[in-house]
């Protein structure tokens, strides 16, 4: 307890002094952080724009709002006497620290900014999280980064803790706090990219993706009776029944493909086989994420987010009903085994489950005994090499039906983009190295005579999570963000060669109704992309990730891609297309995601998850 006659250390004259030391240490942290910040946007958007340094002032004026947080939690502990009052500014600081830091590691591995429904997600996955992170942390940027953290964390939280109760130095670090955050929305980001160059608060805005349908307006979408939009639906040709393999490799994008007009030409191996077999130059994917991949090519539902989906743990919730219904049943009834094998966790939001409820006879991932002792990736995967040899194992030794639909999901290809058996971190290099071995399971399946009564699908599940270049965008205009890869090999009905039309994932299943001799329908919404009958969707639709209240449009005859913005009652058009399409589908829109409804579980996902009721 101080002296009575002596000043206490916080009213001692040469307090400020001793404030000093916290400030410089936490300057020192916050500015290695801001640094590394600006050289990942230099690495992005700054190489692929050709002007590196063009993106140091848009990201240091935008990070001033984060530091003027940091200032005015400083200016909050000054009007506070010394003490556990003083927890909250501390609080409020060291949390700004972490966001940003979580927030440059995801810029870092995924090429995406933070999203903090994406913590509510994908936090509870420690052991796959932690399989993507470490290998950065074991980089120098990753060291730098942990260095950066300490040293901001312990200076800022020091500052605040001794920082004087002088009215003077609240009242300045409340002008300087004042003066950069006017500064920060005096500069605004006019860019297709400003979501890299924006601050981790302003990214995390409240925006409509999670504003819901009012009861009336809900109401009258469900009452309303929906057009028809062009359904149609045909006989089977009474040609035999054909098995089908879908290969989704993870992340494969267009630009990997020098056939598709990529500038890596990482695929060399797969464009050969497209030039002997059917391919698709204009196909999308319909989602950013995998699960999206999944439910929009097992489903033929666009992965529209439900109210609160984005922060439920259950990713598939509300994706259980297939736009067919029974369809693997259907198979099943037919005389098709089905199956879906990956190397990945099947415990990672709730995928294992998902698939076992569409009807998949057999589901297996990282547990199966196969894959004992032999090296692991992230999530837990052992490498597509792996994968493939457990497929044709599986082929020549436990297969029990002549038909067959096998789904496929590869993992090795996921951000950091590590070469299985090396240490190199390269996409290009990782991406090569699919390539070869999905060349060797083709070559496989083909001395196996496969391809005699059998069809092998090969896309990716999303576009790779890196900022589109603007090469990429100059040849694919707006579907650089959504174009992915989509070859088909085998007696598929299709001619060989390219498929002009802009097509989606959503297309498959009325293709494999076709090739399983079912009866099969489309509409404006799902096209048909197998069989001597195919045809594509009049719309394309692409649920956007870096702006997730977007949802971006192509329709039939366009050649401009429309956005929907997402905002319960007021979903609308940012420039509308004629009528009837715009009405069509906005109407669909808006019917598809009122359908959504709650679902039991976790805490999370009884609160926000979501379930699919009826098919739009």
């Amino acid at each position: 307890m101080p002296r009575m006659d002596r000043p206490s250390w916080h009213t001692h004259p040469r307090a400020p002094r001793r404030v000093w030391p916290w400030l410089l240490l936490g300057l020192c942290g916050w500015f290695v952080l801001l640094a590394l910040r600006v050289l990942a946007v230099r690495a992005g958007p700054g190489i692929y724009g050709g002007c590196e340094s063009c993106v140091d002032a848009p990201v240091i004026l935008s990070d001033l709002l984060p530091t003027a947080l940091l200032l005015a939690s400083v200016a909050a502990a000054g009007l506070l006497r010394p003490g556990a009052w003083r927890m909250l500014p501390m609080a409020v600081a060291l949390g700004v620290i972490v966001l940003y830091l979580i927030d440059l590691g995801i810029y870092l591995i995924f090429g995406m900014r933070l999203r903090l429904t994406d913590l509510l997600r994908y936090g509870g996955e420690t052991r796959s999280t932690w399989s993507v992170v470490a290998p950065l942390l074991a980089q120098p940027r990753g060291v730098a980064m942990v260095a950066g953290l300490l040293l901001a964390l312990s200076g800022w939280a020091g500052l605040i803790w001794t920082v004087p109760r002088r009215a003077v130095l609240a009242l300045g670090s409340i002008a300087a706090a004042s003066a950069l955050a006017a500064a920060t929305f005096a500069a605004p980001l006019e860019s297709v990219d400003a979501y890299t160059y924006r601050d981790v608060l302003r990214n995390n805005r409240p925006d409509g993706v999670d504003r819901a349908y009012s009861p009336a307006f809900r109401a009258a979408l469900m009452a309303a009776s929906p057009e028809p939009a062009a359904r149609q639906c045909i006989q089977p040709a009474s040609g035999p029944a054909r098995s089908v393999i879908l290969l989704v490799v993870e992340g494969l994008s267009a630009y990997h493909s020098r056939l598709l007009g990529g500038t890596q030409d990482s695929t060399p191996k797969l464009d050969a086989w497209s030039r002997r077999a059917s391919y698709f130059p204009d196909f999308h994917a319909n989602g950013f994420t995998t699960d999206g991949g999944l439910i929009a090519l097992l489903t033929g539902h666009v992965p529209l987010p439900a109210i609160g989906r984005y922060a439920s743990t259950h990713a598939y919730a509300g994706y259980e009903k297939v736009a067919v219904p029974d369809l693997l049943a259907q198979l099943a009834a037919t005389g098709y085994g089905t199956q879906f094998f990956t190397t990945g966790d099947l415990g990672f939001l709730d995928k294992g489950q998902w698939l076992r409820g569409l009807g998949f006879g057999h589901v297996e991932g990282a547990d199966s005994p196969f894959y004992e002792n032999l090296p692991r990736g992230g999530f837990n995967a052992a490498s597509d090499q792996a994968l493939f040899a457990r497929y044709l194992d599986w082929y020549d030794h436990e297969r029990t039906q002549t038909l067959n639909f096998s789904a496929l999901l590869t993992v090795s290809t996921h951000p950091p983009f590590t070469v299985p058996g090396t240490e190199l971190r390269d996409e290009a290099g990782a991406f090569g190295w699919a390539d070869a071995q999905i060349d060797q399971f083709i070559s496989a399946l083909r001395q196996r005579h496969y391809f005699d009564h059998g069809v092998l699908l090969v896309t990716g599940d999303h576009r790779a999570m890196t900022t589109p270049r603007p090469e990429q965008i100059a040849h694919l205009g707006a579907g650089a963000i959504s174009r992915v890869p989509m070859v088909v090999i085998g007696p598929s009905g299709l001619p060989a060669g390219p498929h002009a039309g802009r097509w989606q994932q959503t297309d498959f299943i009325a293709g494999l109704l076709d090739l399983a001799d079912r009866p099969s329908c489309t509409d404006a919404f799902r096209g048909r992309l197998l069989g001597a009958q195919a045809q594509p969707a009049r719309y394309v639709l692409h649920v956007e990730g870096a702006e997730r209240d977007q949802v971006r449009v192509w329709i039939a005859g366009d050649t401009q891609a429309r956005e929907l913005v997402l905002d319960g009652d007021d979903t609308r058009w940012i420039a509308p297309p004629p009528e009837p399409d715009a009405r069509v589908v906005l109407d669909h829109v808006n019917r598809a995601r009122a359908r959504l409804a709650p679902v039991p579980g976790d805490f999370i996902g009884g609160l926000i998850g979501r379930r699919l009721d009826a098919a739009p």
